[in-house]
């Protein structure tokens, strides 16, 4: 019985005393906000050009659909008025 205390008292100690620890730091230095706008800024470079090889890949097939929706529902609307029901 006394060895359980002891150990059960030594767990609850280590315990306590790991949980003590300072509190980490949320504030950023100068030296790392540099840092981090330089990681920043070459990231959204590459992505950038990405997009926009991606976006002049598909602009003429979106065009071209958006084109034919704008086109179908016209005709939609004119054939609507056409036969009284607009």
């Amino acid at each position: 019985m006394n060895k359980l205390l002891i150990s059960i008292s030594i767990i609850s100690a280590i315990v306590v005393f790991n949980s003590c620890d300072k509190p980490e730091r949320t504030i950023m230095t100068s030296e790392e906000k540099a840092m981090l706008d330089s990681l920043y800024a070459k990231r959204v470079s590459g992505v950038r050009k990405k997009a926009d090889s991606i976006c002049k890949a598909r602009y003429q097939s979106i065009f071209d659909s958006a084109k034919d929706s704008f086109y179908q529902s016209y005709v939609k609307e004119i054939e609507a008025i056409l036969n009284g029901e607009g």
